[in-house]
């Protein structure tokens, strides 16, 4: 972590080519380290710059090294910074020409968290940005930080001590205190107010839908009951939506958590039908399922589904990349609860067919008005366009022909 590292528009520009600019300052030895089976990975997530490094253990050290030496010192010359803002310039633009899907889940994270900038806000920012802002950014980057690390696989205490302590050299930071970090917030409807629909224009072809239902805070019950309702929904939704009424390819329902509340996400890309089309049937659909909730999901469904939930959550990650990424999740993302899998499945055993039922309809029910739909309007593919335009009854008289009877 960071102070630099805020969320903003601007911050987020200077992180993509910060990390555009480390890449390609690293690409030999990068290449190099991939032939001897060393992969590296940046990315930056929830206010945090991630360096991940995976492969043999024994020159993994050295790799970090190096990386972490050009972190702090990195520099590029200005024939460089015009070469990287234009292939990034190119990058953000093509955001915009993106699936309408795509574009929607965009909108949406903007929406719902204050650290998730649009495209044509990075490109009013990027281009705002000058040669000597970049620099000066890069240089106090990594002034003050805050790290976490997990290090996972062949190697013993005193090993991973050693990397700790290079990390705190070679960075050379000053503390950033939690107290003062940035912090990343979540948008929390009112209960009182609502359902919100947000409806933009794309130049791409084809529509999207997508309706976001905010369940609430988390609990483990909750989180129990979500669960085997996520399950069950992505079954019946893209059986539903796809399958019977035909309405799109793409038809998903997602489970998220974040900043400990939890939604569903019901998503739709159409190519023949509009986005209010589509939200009117994932509504139709969310009242089927309240009404006939028995008979979509009986008890004997509950269990199976609830069982092979249990069943997951108690299997063992199957590698070490995926351990050291569900222990780094454990550690940072839900602050050492190493013993969350097991209350995750302690609830889920504890949990009734008429508790569920009784969450999932206040849930899916209109009496939760915290929705938002989010609708996307694209060009129509020809022979495609199928949509109710607004006329006057005296227009409708004029365009119309009357006949009569012979």
């Amino acid at each position: 972590r960071s102070p630099l590292i805020d969320g903003t528009s601007k911050s987020s520009v200077f992180m993509d080519l910060y990390r555009f600019a480390l890449h390609e300052k690293m690409a030999d030895t990068l290449s190099y380290a991939e032939a001897a089976s060393l992969s590296t990975r940046t990315g930056v997530s929830n206010l945090k710059f991630i360096l991940a490094i995976q492969g043999y253990s024994e020159k993994a050290p050295l790799l970090l090294e190096a990386l972490l030496s050009e972190m702090k010192s990195l520099k590029i010359s200005k024939e460089e910074f015009e070469l990287y803002t234009t292939s990034l310039l190119s990058s953000y633009s093509n955001v915009g020409k993106a699936m309408p899907i795509v574009q929607a889940q965009e909108i949406l994270l903007n929406i719902t968290t204050n650290i998730s900038p649009k495209h044509n806000e990075k490109i009013v920012a990027l281009k705002n940005m000058s040669y000597e802002d970049f620099l000066a950014f890069s240089d106090k980057l990594f002034q003050e930080a805050y790290v976490e690390a997990m290090l996972t696989g062949n190697l013993c205490e005193k090993d991973a001590n050693h990397i700790w302590n290079m990390v705190r050299t070679k960075l050379a930071y000053s503390p950033y205190p939690p107290q003062e970090h940035e912090k990343k917030q979540m948008l929390i409807l009112s209960p009182f107010q609502g359902p919100y629909k947000v409806h933009n224009l794309t130049e791409s072809l084809g529509n999207a839908a997508i309706l976001v239902v905010q369940e609430g805070p988390f609990s483990y019950p909750k989180k129990a009951a979500a669960s085997v309702l996520g399950t069950a929904l992505q079954e019946d939704f893209f059986d539903t939506l796809r399958t019977k009424q035909q309405t799109a390819y793409i038809a998903k329902v997602f489970a998220m958590e974040e900043e400990e509340q939890l939604y569903k996400l019901f998503m739709v890309q159409s190519s023949t039908h509009q986005p209010d089309e589509l939200i009117a049937r994932f509504e139709l659909f969310l009242e089927t399922y309240v009404k006939d909730f028995e008979s979509m999901i009986t008890e004997g469904r509950f269990e199976v589904i609830r069982d092979n939930l249990i069943t997951l959550l108690s299997t063992p990650p199957t590698n070490l990349p995926k351990m050291a990424s569900h222990l780094n999740e454990l550690a940072f993302t839900h602050k050492g609860d190493f013993e969350r899998y097991e209350k995750a499945i302690q609830a889920l055993k504890e949990l009734t067919y008429e508790d569920f039922k009784g969450d999932t309809i206040t849930f899916l029910s209109r009496k939760n008005p915290k929705r938002i739909a989010i609708m996307l309007e694209g060009k129509q593919p020809e022979g495609k366009a199928f949509r109710y335009e607004g006329v006057t009854a005296e227009t409708l008289k004029t365009e119309g022909t009357y006949i009569s009877l012979p």
